[in-house]
């Protein structure tokens, strides 16, 4: 049993909730494959090294196309705002990146080399696989559209070329953050999910507040592509 802090919504939070939004939403999930189909009825700790071992090459594409009708951020006094959206990818060994444009300016990544380097050591202890979710291996950033919050297009197509695991747990967020002409890296939405729960394909998925709350009538519209190499 774990306890989380629901006073705060913060990436902690996200993914727990991402992690049991699997299927009917019934409030538990099973452990996956690899610590549950084993002949022994408990599996040792030392063992867990080599069975969390990231040697499984996958890929995942996601195009962030476009996004509709977004909040005007709290206290904004102007009429517009310049939006962008960030995605973050967490869990694998990231063997390869790529980010392209189809239409506009290209946006950024920066990949966690601490992460890669921690992961190439071969094997590493329970406690630091389970800390390489504190930060996301790698960070996509779109390019910034002036003043359109009710239709901004950015057609960013993120490529992800990485190693995971047997559990394959890994997860994907989307931030939604805008620049005004007083602050910068405003948050207005955010949405998590782990990986293997999106559907494959064209797709719009909701963006939900500080609290937890879904917006109404604002989403993203993304095309998401993901498997094994």
């Amino acid at each position: 049993m774990v306890a989380t802090n629901w006073q705060l919504y913060d990436i902690g939070q996200q993914i727990n909730e991402a992690m049991f939004k699997d299927g009917s939403n019934s409030g538990y999930v099973l452990k996956p494959d690899c610590l549950r189909n084993n002949k022994k009825r408990r599996i040792k700790t030392d063992e867990l090294p080599n069975i969390l071992k990231h040697d499984i090459p996958q890929y995942v594409n996601i195009e962030i196309i476009s996004a509709r009708q977004l909040p005007k951020p709290k206290d904004l006094k102007e009429r517009t705002f310049d939006p962008y959206v960030e995605l973050e990818f967490y869990n694998g060994k990231v063997d390869d990146v790529n980010l392209y444009c189809i239409e506009g300016k290209v946006g950024s990544y920066k990949v966690n080399k601490e992460i890669t380097a921690l992961l190439e050591k071969g094997k590493q202890s329970p406690d630091e696989i389970l800390n390489e979710f504190c930060d996301p291996a790698v960070t996509f950033k779109t390019c910034v559209v002036s003043k359109n919050g009710f239709r901004p297009i950015w057609r960013q197509r993120c490529e992800v070329k990485y190693s995971s695991n047997a559990s394959n747990l890994t997860f994907v967020r989307f931030l939604v953050k805008c620049n005004t002409s007083e602050q910068k890296d405003v948050v207005i939405g955010v949405f998590c999910s782990k990986l293997s729960n999106l559907k494959q394909g064209y797709r719009t998925i909701p963006i939900y507040d500080h609290q937890g709350e879904e917006y109404i009538y604002s989403s993203l519209f993304v095309n998401i592509q993901y498997g094994m190499l």
